[in-house]
């Protein structure tokens, strides 16, 4: 059974677009299992004779969706049932969605499928001219509950319905591939506010014009009510009802709900309450004096909603939002109001923590707390780069998300499907967008994004030893290696495009520094880095030759990297050229770095590029290219450095008793960057995991999907560390003591599968004790 794409006619071109659909069926007896698959352009919320069953689907790209495959047993009845679905459209390309227009599509496995046959109702309720929430995710919700159909669901309406329009095959819905989803749903979890920082009175002005609600929520004057405060706290936070009553001069009212973490999902108030109320709800990660500003730079966090009269719940319907703190406003309110309850359904990739961290020093352990809250916060059916301001997938905050998440949680499933998404969003020209999808503009294609993503591969590959998705995806990944042979200058190096976008590090850009249209060794580094890696990859898939291909064109590329940024006064790499092709006075950590990484550095460099790794007077990265300092670093086996960095940053941004990682922390901290649009949850910041694992647990697979590792805990000051290292194979479980600065007491168990290599010597699975000598350094031949 085959189902079309349907949808209302003529809403085609409608932008945020709103649809129902429904269709009544009988069934004798329910089968012990029925699978429903579904898709929706954009996205859609499921019900079976009235109960809400899911939400998707999982995002797509500009030339493919996915379909969601779910089991409604339990959902049906004999007789009479009734599915019915809401469907939402921006219908413009955004960050989450490339829809080409808006549509639906169904299978109930052997009972119906979407045809001509069902009802479909265009939307009366939710406003579609309205302001953009952010450009990354679309347009704000702004809803009058007045005009839904009561009873929809179950058609008990008495609305107009009409019959689906099937969309043919020259529509350009169906020349988008349509692909099972390869990830689970997401996992729901319901909280409750914990307090209730403000609450108070506003001054009179609903502003009707749905493009000012945020202006207007951000810039208006409060003033405190604090019985009213304390009233809320005590009932609200416990999921207590409170009744507000109006303010005698018809003041509006406002209330601010702290969940005390960052969420993604949906913000719901239970109400009762007398038709016409305006209840606007603002979103943020910080306030303000006490309030939520939702007009931050060009972002615009409001949502507004109207009530009908009763009981009813108000929130975001069908697109999540990201928050900490939401803030309500009532107004024309001139009966009393009932709240109920307020809530936050989390909604996000159903992650286990199976990787741990432990050590004696509190402020390391609240480091680790902290980095894996903050992935698990920036994944649902993707990477997402924040909750609060984009919710979109960066691919190049892959490059640290992929090799964490691995470490964190050890499910490779989002990994692999991030990384096909990435490659499946190509564009004509071969180059892979910057963000996925893309909206089609030149300046998303992040060069060094394309240079990232067999990097990121290779770090999959050691930590799963997918050998398949390598075969899969490298051929492509070396393609677009290929591409940057068309954008060599007059010296033999790379320089990107002028029309897209030459991004690395946010150091730059928070020092006034942008790189586009500069020749840069950050780039060409990167380049041979990306080079040497796939040739790496390239010796296990046919034709193994390339491999070495690959390996002399890094080769040739150093050479001439060193012949022309090298800088003998400064006796370090130049971050560019200037416009007469000499070495700029500029240089950073990164650069040196990158160099040590490529595994192309000329020999007579070496020792200046690893003290370049900590020198003050080069530009340091910001917390998201940490990542490849610290991996640089490690390897060249300096490590107190990485540790103590960690402590600057990492433990000075803990200490201010956030809960999610920021987005900027060494140049600019928290909101004041990025002109206060700065994210407060940021996922690319997590890059401590990878050190506490192998640095301080010292755990690193030596050969892909830990078929061997090797056991080198480095202490620092530490007296003892333990944890569980994720393998394909089960959990490592590692723990030291030191006894003194150069013995450790190591006890470790190793799950089958796998064997441990520490101090020339192997261990088998099972359970372990080993007096461990710091200064002995593992034999890295031994491992190859």
């Amino acid at each position: 059974m085959n189902g079309f794409w349907i949808a209302p006619a003529d809403i085609a071109d409608k932008q945020n677009c709103y649809f129902r659909a429904r269709r009544t069926f009988r069934i004798d007896a329910v089968p012990n299992t029925v699978i429903l698959k579904i898709a929706a352009e954009s996205v859609y919320r499921l019900w079976f004779n009235g109960k809400l069953v899911c939400f998707g689907p999982a995002r797509g790209t500009r030339s493919c969706n996915f379909y969601d495959s779910v089991d409604v047993a339990r959902y049906l009845q004999p007789g009479r049932n009734v599915i019915a679905v809401l469907v939402q459209c921006m219908n413009i390309p955004t960050f989450i969605a490339f829809p080409h227009q808006p549509g639906l599509w169904i299978v109930l496995e052997n009972i119906l499928a979407t045809d001509a046959n069902w009802q479909v109702l265009s939307n009366d309720e939710w406003q579609e001219d309205v302001e953009i929430y952010t450009l990354q995710v679309g347009f704000m919700e702004h809803r009058d509950l007045r005009q839904e159909p009561i009873g929809w669901q179950i058609c008990e309406d008495d609305a107009t319905w009409e019959k689906a329009t099937i969309l043919g095959k020259t529509d350009a819905m169906n020349h988008k591939r349509l692909l099972p989803r390869p990830i689970p749903m997401l996992k729901q979890t319901t909280h409750l506010p914990q307090y209730i920082p403000s609450a108070g009175y506003v001054t009179n002005n609903p502003t009707v014009d749905p493009k000012e609600i945020a202006l207007s929520i951000s810039y208006q004057q409060y003033t405190h009510a604090h019985t009213l405060k304390d009233d809320c706290q005590s009932q609200l936070t416990t999921g207590s009802d409170i009744t507000i009553e109006p303010s005698p001069d018809g003041q509006d009212i406002a209330i601010v709900f702290d969940f005390a973490d960052e969420f993604i999902g949906y913000a719901q108030l239970e109400l009762t309450c007398q038709s016409g109320v305006i209840v606007d709800f603002a979103h943020d990660e910080e306030l303000e004096d006490g309030w939520v500003k939702a007009a931050r730079h060009h972002y615009r966090t409001a949502d507004r909603y109207i009530t009908r009269n009763g009981q009813q719940t108000l929130g975001n319907t069908i697109n999540d939002r990201g928050f900490r703190y939401v803030m309500i406003v009532l107004r024309q309110l001139t009966k009393p109001v009932v709240l109920h309850r307020m809530t936050v359904n989390d909604c996000r990739y159903p992650f286990e923590t199976l990787g741990t961290f432990t050590c004696d020093n509190t402020q390391l352990n609240r480091i680790w707390d902290v980095c894996t809250n903050t992935l698990s916060t920036c994944t649902t059916d993707t990477f997402l780069d924040c909750p609060w301001r984009e919710r979109s997938f960066w691919v190049n905050d892959l490059v640290v998300e992929n090799l964490v998440s691995l470490q964190a949680f050890g499910d490779p499933k989002i990994n692999a499907h991030c990384l096909r998404l990435a490659m499946c969003n190509a564009r004509d020209d071969g180059w892979i967008p910057g963000v996925c999808p893309d909206t089609g503009e030149d300046n998303l294609v992040l060069v060094a994004t394309n240079l990232m993503l067999v990097i990121m591969l290779a770090d999959y590959y050691q930590y799963t030893g997918d050998e398949r998705l390598v075969n899969e995806l490298l051929p492509q990944m070396i393609d677009v290696l290929h591409l940057f042979d068309a954008y060599t200058n007059d010296k033999g190096l790379i320089v990107a495009p002028d029309t897209f976008w030459n991004f690395l590090d946010w150091s730059y850009e928070l020092n006034g520094t942008s790189l586009n249209g500069k020749c840069t060794s950050l780039l060409n580094w990167l380049y041979c880095y990306a080079l040497n890696t796939a040739g790496k990859l390239a010796a296990i898939t046919p034709p193994a030759s390339q491999a070495s291909d690959l390996s002399q064109l890094a080769s040739d590329f150093a050479e001439r990297i060193d012949a022309h940024f090298w800088a003998d006064d400064k006796l370090c790499y130049a971050d560019w050229l200037d416009d007469h092709g000499n070495p700029s006075e500029a240089s950073s950590q990164l650069t040196h770095a990158l160099a040590i990484l490529s595994g192309s550095v000329p020999e007579h460099r070496k020792q200046y590029c690893v003290d370049a790794l900590d020198r003050n007077d080069l530009l340091e990265p910001e917390l998201y290219l940490h990542h490849f300092v610290f991996q640089a670093i490690q390897q060249v086996g300096q490590t107190d450095p990485i540790y103590q960095r960690i402590l600057k940053h990492w433990g000075a941004m803990v200490q201010t008793g956030t809960t999610t990682l920021w987005e900027a922390f060494v140049h600019r901290q928290g909101k004041e960057a990025y002109d206060d649009a700065g994210s407060l949850c940021h996922g690319f910041a997590a890059c401590p995991i990878n050190y506490f694992q192998t640095g301080i647990l010292g755990i690193s697979p030596t050969k892909p999907g830990f078929d061997t590792f090797e056991i080198q805990p480095i202490p620092h000051s530490l007296s003892h560390a333990s944890g569980t290292i994720p393998t394909p194979h089960g959990l490592i479980h590692m723990c030291w003591q030191s006894i003194n600065k150069q013995t450790l007491n190591i006890q470790i168990t190793i799950p089958n599968g796998t064997r441990g290599y520490c101090q020339k010597q192997w261990y088998e699975p099972g359970e372990h004790r080993i007096e461990y000598t710091v200064s002995q350094q593992t034999e890295s031949e031994v491992l190859i």
